[in-house]
C-alpha cells in the first residue's frame, strides 16, 4: 500500500469502522482504491508499528505540501513574468 497521507475530512475507519475519529491515514491499495483507515488499523493491515505509519503518513504529507508549494510558486512567477511582459509593452 502507498501512503497518501493523514486527512481529518474522513474519520471514519474502512477497516473496522469505527466513526469520530480526529483524523484517518489514506492509503492506496495495489488496485488502485484508497482507503481510510485509523492508525491502530493501518499498523495491523501493513504490519508495522502505530509509529512508523504516523511518521510515513506525515512524509506523505510533507511531500503533498512541498509539490503544492511548488504549484504555487511557478503560478505566482507566471503571473509576474505577465505583468512585466505588459509593463514593458505599455512602458
Amino acid at each position: 500500500m502507498k501512503f497518501l497521507g493523514n486527512t481529518d475530512e474522513v474519520t471514519a475507519c474502512d477497516c473496522c469502522g469505527r466513526s469520530d475519529l480526529k483524523s484517518t491515514v489514506a492509503l492506496e491499495t495495489e488496485a488502485g482504491e484508497v482507503v481510510h483507515y485509523g492508525v491502530v488499523c493501518a499498523a495491523r493491515a501493513l504490519k508495522m508499528p502505530a509509529k512508523e505509519v504516523k511518521a510515513a503518513a506525515k512524509r506523505a504529507d510533507d511531500a503533498r505540501f512541498e509539490v503544492e508549494q511548488a504549484a504555487r510558486r511557478a503560478a505566482a512567477e507566471a503571473r509576474a513574468a505577465e505583468w512585466l511582459a505588459f509593463l514593458e509593452r505599455h512602458a
